[in-house]
């Protein structure tokens, strides 16, 4: 699982991180002390932050959209009758929003 929280920048540090408890100077994210004297300077290796670039538009789960694709079939007029009437647009359209788009 993942989190993600709004409005926060990429720290350039661990010193700068959220995640760093300051009284023990450990990374709550990984359950790791920070052992190199460089991650006042930089981020280490292991850091599971991944930065989110923005703007971005909205970003949707492709996996579960494909697999709604694949799982068609003619037995399942429904969906068949969905995707001919409305496209494939409408269907990404209408697939479950995982973050939200930014401007």
């Amino acid at each position: 699982m993942s989190l993600l929280i709004k409005g926060m920048e990429m720290p350039n540090n661990c010193q700068e991180c959220v995640c760093i408890n300051d009284e023990y100077f450990y990374c709550q994210a990984v359950g790791r002390q920070p052992q190199d004297e460089n991650v006042v300077s930089r981020r280490p290796d292991w850091c599971p932050l991944a930065d989110v670039p923005t703007p971005h538009g909205r970003l949707i789960d492709k996996d579960k959209l494909l697999s709604q694709f694949r799982e068609m079939s003619l037995d399942d007029l429904s969906l068949a009758e969905d995707f001919i009437e409305h496209g494939v647009d409408e269907v990404i359209d209408d697939a479950p929003t995982i973050i939200e788009a930014e401007e």
